[in-house]
């Protein structure tokens, strides 16, 4: 049974404890706390202390050099700082599907100044039309709508003109992608024989974006490349032992060998120098 010092009394003494605590509304500061405790003890005059950020402690953290404390919470749920923080995930999307969106929105934008235009000169004109006796054999339109007619005909030369927005597109689009993704996923300059692990797509979105890549950056050695340090090649008393190859280990072992057997002030040398590889 592990035994806590001071616990048992605190415990006790906080039942004979009672008050209220006033904070300010819920902010997404995290740097920042204001409130009041009023707290009082069975027979003792009421204490009033005021809080701030020294007293805050935000959801998640972790109290370290210390045995235990006791603690009030102030905010639950999506009033925590941390949910107030918090925002949604933005879309991964690639600068071409960026670029058709917006592309379309000026299309659709277009496309319904059109209709507008077209809708106002057939109203203006649509007195013109009824003396046409193979557009209106009766000499009169007898056209009904549920809609003003300004409205009802911008809806009929939208549709009209609906043509001119490509909505094919992006099912050609993720045609192609999924077709890159597929060469790809099969190119044998991008399979790693050692790990047996081919390229591997996860986003076909995003596969036309590696042409467009200018600068990389990583923050270390081994985040792009492999972290593995070979030992070739070492001097010991003006000798070189070792070349520069292909081989994943150190091929003058022999040579180093041959010295320390051929010299002993080599041998002395070359003693110190594995010991100091090795420690």
């Amino acid at each position: 049974v592990k035994i806590v010092p001071h616990l048992d009394p605190a415990l006790a003494r906080l039942r004979r404890w009672g008050g209220t605590v006033s904070a300010e509304i819920p902010c997404p500061s995290i740097h920042t706390f204001s409130g009041t405790l009023r707290s009082h003890f069975a027979g003792q005059p009421r204490l009033e202390e005021r809080l701030d950020a020294s007293h805050f402690l935000l959801r998640g953290t972790q109290v370290r050099n210390t045995t235990w404390c006791l603690g009030l919470v102030v905010y639950t749920g999506l009033d925590t700082r941390l949910a107030r923080n918090m925002r949604p995930a933005e879309a991964k999307l690639a600068n071409l599907e960026r670029i058709i969106d917006s592309t379309m929105i000026l299309v659709l934008g277009v496309q319904s100044v059109l209709a507008l235009i077209s809708a106002l000169m057939f109203c203006v004109t649509r007195d013109s039309f009824t003396g046409f006796w193979y557009l209106f054999p009766d000499q009169k339109d007898t056209t009904v709508t549920m809609l003003p007619l300004p409205v009802g005909y911008w809806i009929t030369f939208f549709l009209i003109y609906s043509n001119l927005l490509p909505i094919s597109l992006y099912a050609q689009m993720e045609c192609i992608n999924y077709i890159q993704a597929h060469f790809i996923k099969n190119d044998v300059h991008m399979y790693d024989a050692e790990q047996d692990c081919p390229a591997d797509v996860r986003s076909t979105n995003l596969g036309h974006e590696l042409g467009q890549v200018g600068y990389v950056f990583t923050d270390k050695t081994g985040t792009l490349t492999q972290n593995i340090m070979q030992l070739k090649q070492i001097s010991v008393a003006g000798s070189i032992f070792g070349e520069v190859d292909t081989l994943p280990y150190f091929s003058g072992v022999q040579t180093l060998q041959e010295a320390a057997q051929a010299s002993p002030d080599h041998a002395g040398e070359i003693d110190a120098l594995l010991e100091v590889l090795a420690v």
